[in-house]
């Protein structure tokens, strides 16, 4: 009589997933890609850090409302950041509450007219003291950096741009002034000729 022997196996382990503890961009490449995005890439930015603390920590936060309403919310996040790096005893020397108005005040001026609304373009400065001090947080090595480009963030390099000229060719164009390369219409031609009486 033979007995089937079942030997027990063991369950593969998966390799640990390393992670930093905020979400890793170096400063050049947030530079380039808030630049190039036209201010995009700086809400997909908050909104990775929203994600990471809400992954870390548990809080019951809503990442992308908070990444979409990032002037406002960009007080908490660097006010957080600040803090955890002040328990490291990381350097950051920098106010949160300076650098959030600093961010809220450059994002409203897309409201300003033309051409005072491309003073928009530079909120990200405010954001470059919290990028480097999370860089310092993360400590990551070479291949965590996140210093190289995606597809992605080339579609963004090339289509950021893009739309940006065509909001700068929109403010050349005078909306009062008639296009002479089109036929006067009807309407138009009655009104210039004087009627007869």
């Amino acid at each position: 009589m033979s007995e089937n022997v079942h030997w027990p196996t063991a369950t593969p382990v998966a390799p640990a997933v390393e992670q930093t503890e905020y979400f890793a961009v170096s400063t050049p490449k947030f530079v380039v890609m808030s630049i190039f995005t036209v201010g995009l890439y700086e809400l997909y930015w908050a909104y990775k850090q929203w994600k990471t603390i809400k992954a870390r920590t548990g809080a019951d936060i809503m990442p992308f409302w908070r990444a979409f309403f990032s002037g406002l919310w960009g007080f908490s996040l660097f006010g957080q950041i600040k803090a955890d790096a002040e328990r490291r005893a990381i350097g950051a020397n920098w106010s949160a509450g300076l650098l959030g108005a600093l961010y809220l005040v450059l994002l409203v001026t897309w409201r300003l007219p033309d051409p005072w609304w491309l003073v928009s373009l530079l909120s990200f400065l405010p954001m470059l003291p919290v990028v480097q001090t999370v860089e310092r947080i993360n400590n990551a090595p070479a291949h965590l950096r996140n210093d190289k480009y995606s597809g992605a963030n080339i579609a963004g390099i090339i289509v950021g741009p893009l739309v940006l000229a065509l909001a700068v060719l929109g403010m050349t164009i005078d909306p009062e002034t008639e296009d002479i390369t089109a036929p006067p219409s009807p309407n138009r031609a009655s009104r210039a000729a004087p009627r007869p009486v």
